[in-house]
């Protein structure tokens, strides 16, 4: 999972999409925009919804806005899809948001509207699973962020008064807790080796600190000087990415890679700010950064250096939210799903 959401609401991707349904869908007569950019990659408009994770078969995982109802009852709703070879396909008829996919195709996201329940979910193979809460089936809520090979999820569920990181594998929902003395926990991403990562209060709610969870154990990753971490991703490697403050009382997160015990600050783009979202098999590390000029960009680090990814076709901020092991990376400019990639144009006939 790649999105900083900070509460339990299927909405929260207005926050990035700003889309309209009436042109959503990428068909054969309305070919992607093409545009080359920075280190031979090729910066790709697949459509207006906003694109999460993507696969090494290229499927990408997303939600788009559609019209529902008519006359009074006309209403704007979120849905989860899958976008492939220029075709978009809805998962549900119900409204959801869609927050990552695995290498099988399966799809993981959020269920349900603020009014009614809010329940995370498994699609399979035009299969939807609700995956329920750490209260049960009829508990109130609980969103997915993330699903390894395994089919392995990983999200958050109210439990009590709170919520928990949980870890849902072959029908049963785990709650793995929180740091010492914590009160409240999310999980954010899955390895192929069932680790987790996310976040975690420490202290009541004093201070909140990325963990890595393995076999039973959260270890807290600590921060980059500041009292507010988040870990977002992790490799096979258990190379773990997410963002930290650097003050203590301030909110200025940079974009961080924790690997070996020892937390390193990725920088950013000139600006103030920056997040890392994924990492593959390689280190590359993707996420969104602020730039001399104020605006968010896509990035993506390597070597020890990060590279501005662009906005393209004249857009402003961009974010970057996914990438595979070929290095193909998905994300967002300026509401618009957009993939840069080093391959050719791909075919959506």
């Amino acid at each position: 999972m790649r999105f900083l959401i900070l509460s339990l609401c299927a909405s929260t991707v207005a926050i990035l999409n700003g889309c309209s349904a009436d042109d959503t869908l990428v068909t054969p007569s309305k070919q992607p925009e093409f545009h080359r950019t920075t280190l031979g990659y090729r910066a790709i408009n697949l459509g207006a919804f906003t694109a999460m994770d993507i696969n090494a078969q290229g499927q990408v995982a997303g939600t788009r806005t559609v019209v529902v109802g008519e006359g009074e009852e006309r209403r704007e709703q979120n849905r989860a899809i899958i976008w492939e070879n220029g075709v978009i396909t809805d998962l549900t008829e119900q409204p959801s948001v869609a927050q990552a996919i695995n290498a099988s195709g399966q799809v993981v996201g959020t269920l349900g509207e603020e009014e009614n329940f809010l329940h995370a979910f498994l699609w399979s193979r035009g299969v939807t699973t609700d995956l329920g809460t750490l209260e049960g089936p009829e508990g109130s809520l609980s969103t997915a962020f993330d699903i390894n090979a395994s089919g392995q999820v990983v999200g958050r569920s109210h439990i009590g008064n709170t919520t928990h990181a949980f870890l849902w594998d072959n029908g049963a929902m785990t709650d793995l807790g929180t740091l010492a003395e914590g009160e409240y926990s999310e999980a954010h991403a899955i390895n192929t080796k069932g680790q987790v990562v996310g976040l975690s209060t420490t202290a009541g709610f004093s201070t909140t600190h990325a963990f890595l969870w393995t076999n039973g154990v959260m270890t807290d990753l600590g921060t980059l000087g500041g009292d507010f971490s988040q870990a977002l991703g992790i490799n096979a490697a258990g190379q773990v990415v997410g963002l930290s403050t650097l003050t203590p009382g301030v909110f200025n997160p940079h974009a961080f890679l924790w690997e070996d015990g020892a937390m390193t600050d990725l920088g950013t783009l000139g600006g103030v700010n920056s997040t890392a979202y994924d990492i593959n098999a390689s280190g590359q590390v993707v996420g969104t950064a602020e730039t001399a000029n104020r605006t968010s960009h896509a990035f993506l680090w390597q070597d020890g250096v990060m590279i501005d990814l662009g906005a393209i076709a004249g857009g402003t901020e961009s974010v970057a939210f996914s990438i595979t092991a070929a290095g193909d990376v998905i994300g967002v400019v300026d509401g618009r799903a957009t993939l840069w990639t080093r391959r050719g144009k791909p075919v959506v006939s």
